[in-house]
């Protein structure tokens, strides 16, 4: 990540500076969908530190819990290292690699396409209630003339500034894919192979950690619903009262034809981040280990 680091202060200093701070509702009631997106944010990591703490609690256990001194994960054992340092050692890698490495990308990855994501609902928000406002004096034509700018010119920097997300990224979320994907699936096909139910728990949980906490909660939903709220823009133009100032409603043009340009987070430009790719992730992973409990079975 130490390559990207201008690019990732980058996409944090524009999120300072352009993204929209939500207003106040006519009744008063705060129109804050930073809120929301920040209890999400906690609710989020709370539950991906369960899950993979679950996960690691267990690779940790089974070695205790069976017959003999067994490391958590096979290693090079010096004799005249104690094994209980070489226990500690190993927990000390995996934690600091949970913590240190996976935990801080996945939730800013994950924090970066939540808030882009809210700023597209304000921003629909803004174009479907834009044209009801009373145009009947100079000055309610000037503030919306202002707001039409205003809503054009953001729309446009969120296009480039969800590209900028995706070409940051690419790279990196490609590579962690593989891996993940490799990895799930060598511990599903050692949950087709097991027969002890504690190599099946402990698989499982691995696997569950991948697939639910790290892939779908941090990547494939947030993509998804960032897609899904770029794309209700020409929904939302489309739902105001455009009709009542046709004059006006030209600029709109410009907003229509730039959103059918998708939002897409495309590793490696090849598959998108989306539900339905998240599933092609978990059938394939059965597939593959299917496939290699068939081999294994036919020799």
């Amino acid at each position: 990540m130490f390559y990207m680091k201008h690019d990732i202060k980058m996409i944090f200093e524009q999120m300072e500076t352009f993204f929209w701070i939500p207003k106040l509702e006519e009744n008063g009631q705060s129109y804050n969908k930073f809120a929301e997106s920040r209890k999400l944010v906690r609710k989020t990591t709370y539950l991906y530190i369960l899950t993979t703490c679950g996960a690691l609690s267990l690779y940790v256990t089974t070695p205790l819990i069976k017959n003999g001194k067994n490391l958590i994960f096979t290693m090079y054992k010096p004799t005249w290292i104690p094994f209980e340092l070489l226990f500690l050692f190993q927990m000390y890698i995996g934690v600091t690699h949970l913590a240190c490495g996976m935990l801080a990308f996945d939730m800013m990855f994950m924090t970066i396409l939540t808030y882009t994501r809210v700023q597209f609902e304000i921003l629909n928000k803004e174009l479907k209630g834009i044209f009801d406002a009373e145009l009947s004096n100079e000055k309610a034509l000037q503030r919306f003339k202002s707001r039409m700018r205003a809503c054009i010119e953001h729309h446009d920097f969120l296009m480039r500034h969800s590209a900028t997300i995706s070409s940051t990224f690419s790279v990196t979320v490609g590579a962690f894919f593989v891996t993940v994907f490799v990895c799930d699936t060598l511990e599903t096909y050692r949950i087709v192979n097991a027969t002890e139910l504690l190599i099946i728990l402990k698989s499982f949980v691995f696997v569950t950690a991948g697939v639910v906490a790290m892939s779908s909660m941090c990547y494939f939903i947030p993509a998804q619903l960032l897609t899904d709220e770029a794309s209700n823009v020409c929904e939302n133009i489309y739902s105001s009262k455009w009709y009542n100032h046709m004059e006006l409603a030209k600029p709109l043009i410009m907003i229509v034809a730039r959103s059918h340009d998708l939002v897409e987070i495309k590793p490696c430009g090849i598959w998108e981040l989306n539900l339905k790719t998240g599933l092609t992730v978990v059938k394939s992973m059965v597939s593959y280990a299917t496939f290699l409990k068939t081999v294994e079975s036919a020799t």
